[in-house]
């Protein structure tokens, strides 16, 4: 049995986002050293330790700050030197509404300058951040790594063209890589998918939720906590190289939409009412927002609303040793939470309404 590695030196691309900064977080709490990169302003991102800028260090179990273009070669070689893990969480999301050509130029270079970087840099391992939106609409549930691809759109082209990078550069150079495939990444910082934050806001508010059709199908998402649990699991078991995992809650605990919903109401303690929309007029409601440049939903997840999207996780329980802590309930909650302390979302009948 081989050993198992450990993190000496971790780079985090992407770092000013939701699973980036819970990363960068838990990585300096377990006292390893930590570099970010990203092209936001790390000044005032909070909570994981960002209280500076520009490559600035904080000490021997700290983080330093890169702010940069991770295409650009001579920036990522220089990200990359003295690392011997990455985590590529760098990507432009759906809901950037950026053109297929910039989504490829950042998503799928991106990826490219940053493998060739931690190649010629002596990088151990290479985290690469993908999506279960490679597998499109499942026929049926829950859903193996192994299953049929059928992409939905520009965005799970360039996680699937990447995964097939990584196992090139694996094969080529010799660097171990590790694709994890998500789903929605729930906790707190959670703002990508207009959907869901309305939502929030209607419980926050006592408006009635709306379920498209009878609820009845599951949607599978998970926790960010879980997920960098599963992030330190592929860098550190050396089973995990060269391999895909789906890093999703518990399969067996994922509730239909309205029961989901339901207890969400309850242990928020939210007045909302919970009341149910035709497919058919649901469908139309979201062409029409979408025609407006508001859309609910981004066109290639108008049919995963309605489809069952559950997938399994045995592959990382027996390989990683990977065992997922909250269900999905619990998870929407804490990201619900947040949201209304964020927004100022004073969560009291003077603000409920019919």
């Amino acid at each position: 049995m081989k050993k198992r590695g450990s993190i000496l030196f971790a780079l985090i691309t992407g770092a000013c986002g939701l699973l980036g900064r819970r990363l960068a977080e838990e990585l300096i709490a377990r006292g390893h050293n930590v570099r970010v990169i990203d092209l936001n302003d790390f000044a005032g991102v909070g909570r994981a330790g960002f209280i500076g800028r520009d490559a600035q260090p904080t000490g021997e179990s700290g983080v330093e700050f890169m702010r940069g273009d991770v295409r650009n070669a001579q920036t990522a070689r220089a990200a990359c030197k003295g690392v011997d893990v990455v985590f590529h969480l760098a990507a432009l999301l759906p809901q950037s509404k950026a053109s297929a050509e910039n989504m490829y130029s950042i998503n799928v270079r991106g990826t490219e300058t940053m493998l060739m970087a931690s190649v010629a840099e002596s990088v151990r391992r290479f985290i690469y951040s993908s999506s279960v939106e490679v597998y499109g609409v499942p026929d049926r549930v829950p859903v193996t790594e192994d299953a049929p691809k059928k992409l939905l759109g520009p965005y799970s082209r360039t996680k699937l063209d990447c995964e097939e990078m990584c196992a090139r550069h694996s094969a080529d150079f010799g660097i171990e890589t590790v694709a994890l495939r998500m789903p929605m990444i729930l906790g707190p910082g959670y703002y990508h998918e207009r959907f869901f934050t309305k939502m929030f806001d209607d419980l926050g508010r006592g408006r009635t939720v709306r379920i498209i059709g009878d609820g009845s199908n599951r949607y599978q998402a998970v926790a960010s906590s879980d997920v960098v649990e599963a992030c330190l699991l592929a860098a550190e078991e050396p089973a995990a190289a060269g391999e895909v995992f789906n890093i999703c809650s518990d399969p067996d605990r994922v509730l239909p939409v309205r029961d989901t919903i339901f207890r969400l109401v309850e242990r928020t303690g939210s007045r909302s009412k919970v009341s149910h929309v035709n497919k058919m007029l649901a469908r139309a409601a979201i062409k029409l927002t979408s025609a407006i440049g508001r859309p609910l939903l981004l066109d290639e997840y108008h049919e995963v609303a309605f489809a069952d999207y559950v997938f399994d996780i045995t592959k990382a329980r027996q390989l990683i040793g990977y065992s997922p802590q909250k269900d999905d309930v619990q998870a929407m909650v804490e990201t619900v939470l947040w949201y209304w302390e964020t927004n100022g979302i004073a969560h009291s009948p003077a603000l409920l309404t019919e």
